[in-house]
């Protein structure tokens, strides 16, 4: 963590786990997600307060994106199918219950069987539960309502993998990180979806 004064950085919590994302939830508590390279004991969301102190919640998938929005958390991460032993990706959404104890998952949508070629990179929410979602397939971005229809969005707009995205407060606006031929950017799109 570095002071918003400047600084030299310091940790701020450990016994995480490998982290891929992290958002935080109306009261300031960061959560993160990521993947448990095989030990299921890193098959967490963990809860971080002000303070640094982690709490960990079992999560059983390979977590890449996380978003928080209306008292939940989002997940889009992936999970082995047992018979096939292939890896699904899914968008799933977690409320926060009394004393922001995770209830059960709610699954939003099955990306792979939508369609949606990859893995998940990246996450943003919508102030109408639209779910923006980054791959890193052929077709980088995607829209999911909140009724779970997945549709891919902007076709060939988007120059490459996103890699990280967020709204800007108070607009219809999505900044993404993108890596692409030519060096990594940062861009700004329009998704004509007001920020939550």
């Amino acid at each position: 963590r570095i002071d918003p004064a400047g600084g030299t950085p310091s940790s701020w919590a450990r016994g995480i786990g490998r982290t891929e994302d992290i958002t935080f939830d109306a009261s300031g508590n960061a959560w993160t997600g990521g993947t448990n390279e095989g030990s299921s004991s890193n098959a967490r969301l963990n809860r971080i307060n002000s303070a640094g102190v982690a709490t960990r919640f079992e999560f059983d998938a390979q977590i890449y994106a996380l978003a928080y929005a209306d008292n939940h958390i989002y997940v889009a991460g992936t999970r082995e199918d047992p018979t096939t032993e292939v890896a699904i990706s899914y968008l799933w959404r977690v409320e926060l219950l009394a004393d922001l104890i995770p209830g059960a998952e709610q699954e939003i949508a099955n990306l792979t069987a939508a369609g949606a070629v990859g893995r998940p990179t990246a996450l943003a929410i919508a102030g109408d539960g639209t779910a923006f979602v980054g791959m890193d397939g052929a077709s980088p971005l995607y829209s999911v309502s909140s009724t779970g229809t997945v549709a891919e969005t902007y076709p060939g707009i988007v120059p490459g993998n996103i890699l990280k995205m967020e709204y800007v407060p108070d607009s219809q606006n999505i900044l993404m990180t993108v890596t692409a031929s030519g060096g990594n950017r940062v861009i700004e799109l329009n998704v004509q979806k007001d920020a939550p």
